[in-house]
């Protein structure tokens, strides 16, 4: 379909830990806008851990308007941040950001594993 848009979620579990520069410039960055904004510095690799082991599935956004269609990538180990990016972040969203468990239906989950070499 031409000027159909598609998305894909790349999701990293965020634990409170030892500080990481870039994933705590990134969360210390955000804020409640719609505009995007320049975080310099940020490497993706540094905000990733270093197992990319995943499980992947076809699902939406999980803010409105819940846009379907989405092809999620949920990394299954976490990296961490310091607590003072953590609770700034959560500050933005102290009620979350995200909406409920959707039931799974006919959809399918794929997953991989990757050794640690």
């Amino acid at each position: 379909m031409a000027g159909a848009k598609e998305y894909a979620v790349l999701a990293v579990f965020v634990h409170p830990g030892d500080g990481n520069g870039a994933l705590d410039r990134l969360l210390e960055s955000a804020r409640r806008s719609e505009d995007p904004w320049d975080v310099p510095d940020v490497e993706i690799d540094t905000l990733l851990p270093p197992c990319t082991e995943s499980y992947r599935y076809l699902g939406s956004t999980t803010t409105c308007p819940y846009t379907t269609g989405v092809r999620w990538t949920v990394l299954t180990h976490p990296v961490q941040a310091s607590a003072a990016a953590l609770e700034h972040y959560r500050g933005l969203f102290p009620e979350g950001n995200a909406r409920e468990v959707q039931p799974l239906g006919k959809r399918r989950i794929a997953g991989d594993s990757h050794r640690w070499w």
